[in-house]
């Protein structure tokens, strides 16, 4: 154990760690006061510090376990409560950086996505479900190097420990297998045509059904059904049918006249891609299943980008080609953070 974590940090270079130092000051400092949910992540660590947990106590409440640890650890050395969002920036950038240098073709064109969107989106703003989203890819090495059980207590241990949502990653064990890629192009399909047939209410009604016939107990059903009745009494609706979404349909097209080039690792990120994709469009009525869900697979796109730039450079000179996906990138960087607000001036 200890001679492959000397393996991992002896990997690590001088590219990996100051583009790690960097994206870990920033997220450090958005998440803390720049982004959309910072108020809300301060009241709540500011509510466990007052109510003083235990360790024990920590697993009977209705957030994972992990938040609760640090702000007790914040409590008791009487610190700054920027010390939570130091630790989640520091660990789920750090993951995401290594993972993008172990596993990419390209790793500025990777780390470039990344930042355009995941970063803002999860490092920046939804902290917990950041560091789950590292820590599942992560263990994705595990069922590429054909450990499933372990790659299954992993996967547990995040979802109990970090972000309950993330339970759903279990899936990977099932569509893992050669040649799955064919029933998940034959399922986003049928999820479309369902989409198409029937309406807001008549999908929500379905999924309440369901909901009822199981444990509501646990807290992350109670999370579930909740997003069931935000979805019910909202207008607010993502159309799997708008421009953007078609350009994410497209790529997983290009990338299908790649996958046999693809490694093990890819070959796993592209079936989780096309899962984020049926989950978006499935989910479409309910936007927090669909937002919280579906991203967690979306991860995957960061390490198949390189990809399309290997498509564009089919037509164009290999300099206009990572200059295009450079450009959508600064493109889509900037949409999200000062058009829709993610980066956050109070």
């Amino acid at each position: 154990m200890l001679s492959h974590v000397n393996r991992v940090v002896s990997g690590i270079g001088p590219r990996v760690f100051y583009t790690a130092l960097v994206l870990f000051f920033f997220a450090t400092a958005m998440s803390t006061c720049f982004s959309r949910d910072s108020e809300a992540y301060h009241i709540l660590i500011g509510s466990f510090v007052e109510r003083q947990f235990s360790f024990w106590q920590t697993f009977n409440q209705h957030t994972e376990a992990l938040l609760i640890w640090l702000s007790v650890l914040v409590d008791y050395f009487h610190i700054n409560d920027w010390f939570v969002f130091f630790i989640y920036a520091l660990l789920s950038v750090s993951i995401k950086v290594y993972l993008i240098e172990k596993k990419s073709q390209f790793f500025w064109l990777s780390l470039g996505f990344y930042v355009s969107y995941f970063f803002l989106f999860q490092d920046g703003t939804a902290i917990r479900a950041s560091l789950a989203v590292g820590l599942l890819y992560l263990s994705l090495l595990l069922i590429e190097n054909s450990k499933p059980l372990l790659f299954f207590l992993s996967v547990l241990l995040v979802s109990f420990l970090v972000h309950y949502s993330a339970i759903v990653f279990l899936v990977m064990l099932i569509i893992q297998y050669k040649r799955s890629e064919n029933i998940l192009v034959v399922m986003l399909a049928l999820a479309a045509l369902l989409v198409l047939i029937f309406d807001k209410n008549q999908v929500i009604s379905f999924f309440i059904n369901v909901c009822s016939g199981l444990n509501n107990s646990f807290y992350g059903m109670q999370k579930l059904i909740s997003y069931l009745g935000i979805a019910q009494n909202s207008t607010e609706y993502y159309s799997p049918f708008k421009l953007q979404s078609f350009i994410a349909y497209f790529f997983a097209v290009v990338f299908w006249f790649y996958k046999e080039r693809f490694s093990q690792y890819e070959m796993l990120c592209y079936k989780a891609f096309l899962f984020s994709l049926i989950l978006f469009v499935g989910f479409s009525y309910i936007p927090g299943w669909q937002q919280r869900f579906s991203d967690i697979f979306a991860f995957s796109f960061v390490f198949l980008v390189p990809y399309v730039y290997v498509f564009f450079k089919q037509f164009v000179p290999s300099r206009f080609a990572i200059t295009i996906v450079i450009l959508a990138c600064s493109v889509l960087f900037i949409k999200l953070a000062f058009v829709e607000k993610l980066i956050v001036f109070r």
